[in-house]
């Protein structure tokens, strides 16, 4: 249960950049706006 896998590693950066990415793209043109 300790240990975790690349492929677990590379899930959780991707959803991180996601959800990163769209609350940028949102907050660009809020804040512009």
């Amino acid at each position: 249960m300790h240990y975790l896998s690349t492929e677990a590693m590379a899930g959780i950066l991707r959803r991180r950049i996601r959800l990163g990415s769209r609350n940028v793209r949102i907050a660009l043109p809020a804040g512009r706006g």
